[in-house]
């Protein structure tokens, strides 16, 4: 009873740490590097728009043409109370590009938008 007392123990610790993998945020998995803030706020989200040095375009972890963004956002939003849209963009993208999203999303659809960024700096 003891071995399998270990063996279950074993198993918990293993989907512990692939759960703490699987959750991790969708903006390192697409290898954008954030900025820095000073605070760091909590947001929950189902929408994560990403954008990496090479101006790769990612809803969620799925490449998508910068086109279609509007479209692909439209089919996985709710129509009531939509959630607030995550940006993830990299550090090094030009600031246009940032410009450009909050204009597709938050001034010609009305949707909010959060930023994410790196931890805070102690």
């Amino acid at each position: 009873m003891a071995a399998m007392t270990d063996f279950v123990f074993q198993l918990l610790i293993i989907f512990m740490l692939i759960s703490t993998l699987a959750t991790e945020s969708q903006s390192h998995l697409m290898d954008v590097n954030l900025p820095t803030a000073s605070v760091k706020t909590n947001t929950v989200s189902s929408v994560t728009i990403a954008v990496d040095v090479n101006l790769n375009y990612f809803i969620n972890s799925k490449q998508v043409p910068k086109e279609a963004i509007v479209d692909e956002l439209k089919k996985i939003m709710p129509a009531k109370d939509p959630p607030t849209v995550q940006l993830a963009i990299d550090e090094n993208v030009p600031h246009k590009y940032f410009v450009e999203l909050v204009d597709i999303v938050s001034v010609k659809n009305g949707w909010k938008i959060g930023i994410q960024t790196k931890e805070p700096l102690k």
